[in-house]
């Protein structure tokens, strides 16, 4: 995970991976092939949408890219361009561009299931111990430091042998927010249980997690 302050087109223009940009709070996805830019102003709200906006450049146009965007200034200014376009229309928006090496595709989502490190204070403190845990409990733990002991309890897959030469990923959760994200933003599969004071979460049967919860007061008192 990586935050950015200053949202610079310039700055990013020879990087790969996911930024969390301060200045105009965005999430910016760079790929060898797209640019994903997404509004993180409803991240964590139930009842709420977000926005993307695609801009498919197959590879060795990324050079085209730049050209054409690049007086743009920063990803904001990119976002808006198109976004407000895209949002009179009931669906999903592909918009067709003049340049032929690129195409501009907006779309909406739940932002519920949109993480952004700027947003956790979305994410409420639990006052005490739930009577039955859901996973919406597990976000708000590991969102306020809930924890003690968070752990991976085993992860499986059809490599038997790889997973066993890495002890099936057992061990200490070293990026508590990581994983919080990979949680919100892929949350298909997953159940929570408490076995003998321990809350289990795990994805099927194949991913486990587990820590013991620690109430407000006693995590204020640490």
């Amino acid at each position: 995970m990586k935050i950015v302050e200053i949202d610079s087109i310039e700055n990013l223009m020879n990087e790969r991976g996911t930024f969390y940009i301060k200045d105009s709070n965005l999430k910016v996805w760079i790929g060898a092939d797209q640019v994903r830019i997404t509004d993180l102003t409803n991240a964590l709200k139930r009842g709420k949408e977000y926005y993307s906006v695609s801009i498919s450049y197959w590879g060795k146009h990324y050079a085209d890219f730049l050209n054409v965007f690049m007086k743009l200034g920063t990803f904001a200014n990119i976002y808006e361009a198109f976004v407000n376009v895209a949002k009179n229309q009931e669906f999903d928006y592909q918009i067709e561009l003049p340049h032929p090496n690129f195409t501009v595709y907006v779309s909406k989502d739940k932002a519920n299931r949109l993480f952004s490190p700027f947003a956790l204070s979305n994410l409420k403190p639990l006052k005490e111990e739930p009577k039955k845990w859901t996973m919406a409990h597990v976000h708000k733990a590991l969102a306020n430091g809930q924890f003690e002991g968070l752990q991976c309890d085993g992860r499986y897959t059809d490599d038997y042998a790889f997973d066993a030469a890495y002890n099936f990923g057992k061990g200490e959760v070293k990026a508590p927010i990581s994983l919080l994200k990979d949680l919100i933003e892929s949350p298909s599969g997953w159940w929570v249980m408490l076995r003998d004071g321990v809350v289990d979460f795990n994805c099927h049967s194949f991913l486990g997690y587990s820590f013991k919860f620690i109430v407000e007061s006693e995590l204020e008192l640490a």
